[in-house]
């Protein structure tokens, strides 16, 4: 009974050992996911990318930040957009040797100028302190914008550059007695999952470059 007892004991613990193994190959599978997602094809004007991981995360109404384990050493410098396999993040708000601080585009204090994909109206996306919404507070009633419109950068503001992806039009809503639309869109980047991010840089000369807005 006893030496029954030492083996049962023995096979429950490689169980447990072999359980988190398989967590632990399943973290790595999706990890790998990611960081393959991450070398996908670019649009021709990003000329150099950096892959950074997230080293801490500030979801609030207040504050939409990430601290990612690139800084300066790295060549990361303020203003920089940041993305993901699915679409903009946001940019760089503070950066120091190793580290830099992400303001997401779901901040309240972000605003990213945006166009539809579908009429070529241009917009600005703003955050609402949500990792799911955002809103286009400037859109007038009669704008040819509706639900399931896909929203890209626009080029315009000095810091994305032309069509990268952002958000789809949730919901687009209109009262005859407003002057302006009401129109919400959610992220395509999984702002609240994603572990991995990427700082780009791109061609300055480049006809979808960055502008002045």
């Amino acid at each position: 009974r006893a030496q029954l007892t030492a083996e049962n004991e023995a096979l429950a613990t490689e169980l447990r050992q072999l359980k988190l193994k398989s967590l632990r190959f399943s973290a790595l599978e999706r990890e790998n996911a990611d960081l393959r997602r991450l070398q996908e094809p670019l649009p021709p004007l990003i000329n150099k990318t950096l892959i950074g991981e997230v080293v801490s995360v500030e979801l609030s109404v207040l504050r939409q930040r990430l601290l990612i384990n690139r800084g300066t050493a790295n060549g990361v410098k303020k203003a920089q957009p940041v993305i993901t396999a699915d679409g903009v993040l946001g940019q760089v708000l503070r950066v120091g040797p190793w580290s830099s601080e992400i303001i997401l585009i779901t901040d309240a204090e972000h605003a990213l100028p945006v166009e539809v994909l579908r009429s070529g109206l241009r917009t600005i996306a703003v955050g609402v302190g949500e990792a799911d919404r955002l809103t286009l507070p400037y859109v007038p009633l009669n704008s040819d914008i509706r639900e399931g419109d896909q929203l890209v950068t626009s080029g315009l503001g000095g810091v994305f550059p032309q069509g990268l992806p952002v958000a789809t039009v949730t919901s687009a809503k209109r009262d005859p007695s407003q002057s302006l639309a009401h129109i919400l869109a959610t992220p395509t980047s999984r702002i609240e999952r994603d572990r991995h991010v990427l700082f780009v840089w791109f061609t300055p000369t480049h006809p979808a470059a960055a502008g002045p807005a």
